[in-house]
């Protein structure tokens, strides 16, 4: 069984469709405020595999508490912490690039995820939203060079959830990127494109003009 926060976050949806995909039990934690969220919950609910808690403190106590395989937090703006009394074998924080580690979070493992764009996330007609407020044009060099596809990243990040993670920072970036692994004492894992940038764009493209009002 697996507990992912905030499970609304378009991240969070994407790592809970793909862990129900292969049969996992997944723990949501988090509340649908908007239109997106509330069609992610639709999407979810029809899961028997899928529960819902608004907050951790109701599923500690809830009588489904459970043994836990791992704890998944994607790190956003409105943080929620985990109290330290939740138990799981293993647990991974979600971020982008970091300064430096939490040191509130020294058992989690610190997975640091690459631009990451695909289907629901935050965006424009031509430009995602970057998580720091800014834009990043698809037509940009950086999109080019620096965006994985959210599906692409996952096929990576999953074999973790598996394995016993020895290093505590871990780096997954687009392959042939030399920035990724500047840290020798970080894991870094390359990210190999399934279809090109370009192609892939104009999926997501046709995805957004059929769904946009659910962006």
């Amino acid at each position: 069984m697996y507990l992912i926060l905030p499970c609304f976050d378009w991240i969070g949806f994407h790592l809970c469709e793909k862990l129900l995909y292969h049969g996992e039990q997944v723990i949501g934690i988090g509340e649908a405020t908007t239109v997106r969220q509330d069609n992610f919950w639709a999407f979810l609910a029809r899961n028997s595999s899928f529960q819902l808690f608004p907050t951790v403190e109701e599923y500690q106590t809830s009588k489904t508490e459970a043994n836990l395989e791992a704890i998944i937090q994607i790190e956003t703006e409105q943080k929620a912490p985990v109290p330290d009394a939740l138990k799981a074998s293993r647990k991974f924080l979600l971020n982008g690039k970091m300064q430096e580690r939490p040191t509130n979070k020294e058992d989690w493992c610190h997975v640091e995820l690459p631009m990451l764009y695909g289907e629901w996330m935050p965006r424009s007609k031509d430009s995602m939203f970057s998580p720091d407020g800014g834009e990043v044009p698809f037509d940009s060099q950086t999109f080019h060079d620096d965006a994985v596809y959210i599906k692409d990243f996952l096929q990576e990040f999953f074999p973790l959830l598996k394995t016993k993670q020895s290093k505590k920072h871990v780096i997954i970036s687009p392959s042939g990127d030399q920035e990724g692994q500047r840290e020798t004492d970080a894991e870094v894992i390359p990210v190999f494109h399934s279809e090109s940038t370009g192609q892939r764009q104009k999926k997501l493209q046709r995805h957004y003009e059929k769904f946009i009002s659910f962006y």
